[in-house]
Order: C-alpha cells, then sequence, then structure tokens
C-alpha cells in the first residue's frame, strides 16, 4: 500500500519536472525567436569543403565544437571587419571563451590582414561562394554571420550598423 502512494507521489513529480523543462525551453525559444537569434531564425551554415590560404583542407564538420564569426567578400572592406573580428576574439579570449574567425575570399583577392590563431582564410571562386551563401540569402561584405558550437547560424549582423555590432558582441557572449 505504501509502495503504490509513493510510485504516484514519484510519477506526479517527474511529470511536473517534464512539464516545467518543456515550459523553460519553449519561453528561451521564443524569446532567441523574437530577437531572430537562435537556431531556429537561421539553421545551419550550409556544408562545403575548401582549403586554406597555406594549402590544409577544411570543410564544415571542423565548424562544430567552436563559436565562430563567418564573413566573406573580394574587397579591402573584407580585411576592415576581419580585424575587427580578430579584435573581439582577443577581446573575449579567457579560458575556454573563444571565438574563431573564417574568412572567405575570391580567389583573386590578396588579404592584408595577419593570419593568428583566431582566423582562417578560405579562398574560394565565385562559384564556390555562390554555393556556399547562396542558400542564405544576400550576404553583402558587410554582413557577419555568428555560428554556435553546433554549427547553426545564431545571428546575421550588418557590420556598417552600430546597433549590429554591439548585438553581435551581445549575442556572441550569450553563447560563449
Amino acid at each position: 500500500m505504501n509502495t503504490s502512494k509513493s510510485l504516484t507521489v514519484d510519477r506526479v513529480v517527474w511529470v511536473f519536472v517534464i512539464i516545467l523543462a518543456f515550459v523553460i525551453a519553449f519561453s528561451i525559444l521564443q524569446r532567441d525567436k523574437q530577437r531572430n537569434f537562435g537556431g531556429l531564425a537561421y539553421g545551419g551554415f550550409p556544408e562545403f569543403s575548401l582549403h586554406t590560404t597555406d594549402g590544409k583542407p577544411f570543410d564544415y564538420h571542423r565548424l562544430k565544437a567552436a563559436v565562430w564569426a563567418i564573413h566573406q567578400g573580394s574587397s579591402p572592406r573584407v580585411d576592415d571587419i576581419a580585424n575587427q573580428l580578430i579584435f573581439i576574439a582577443q577581446a573575449t579570449a579567457s579560458g575556454k571563451r573563444h571565438m574563431k574567425l573564417l574568412t572567405f575570399v575570391g580567389n583573386q583577392h590578396s588579404t592584408t590582414g595577419i593570419a593568428n590563431k583566431y582566423q582562417y582564410i578560405l579562398p574560394a571562386s565565385p562559384a564556390e561562394l555562390n554555393k556556399i551563401f547562396g542558400k542564405l540569402g544576400i550576404i553583402r561584405e558587410d554582413t557577419v554571420l555568428l555560428i554556435d558550437q553546433n554549427g547553426a547560424i545564431r545571428g546575421r549582423y550588418d557590420f556598417t550598423s552600430p546597433d549590429d555590432f554591439r548585438s553581435f558582441r551581445q549575442d556572441l557572449l550569450l553563447i560563449l
């Protein structure tokens, strides 16, 4: 008799815990969706396989287990954005918290940015860039994508806008 009462109490407690977990998860997803921040808003980053400027292979699997800022272009503006992102990466690097930078450039572009431990530069043909970024809509050279540890695009930011730049930094700290 006592064990059936105990089982009923256990079931009620477990049902309550499960309902509470769903409510919390749903409210977090709704909050992120309202701010266009989260995997629901953009989905995963497209598959790709290229080589870095020093000839090492690099594919979309490398995006897992790290937070990435990704941008692309072929003008000198790409280097300006890369330098801003490297500064942010260095400022947020403490212990296990860090961001890496992935720069897609046209094959003809010669980057003036200083390669360092935070940045990977991937030269690509216009067709390869279109294949990767075409699924994401229009991506200008001032656009930066924030990718989480699971390869999901968590945000899209226009670095010509001070508000988007500030939002990028805030959102980055949320997922680090």
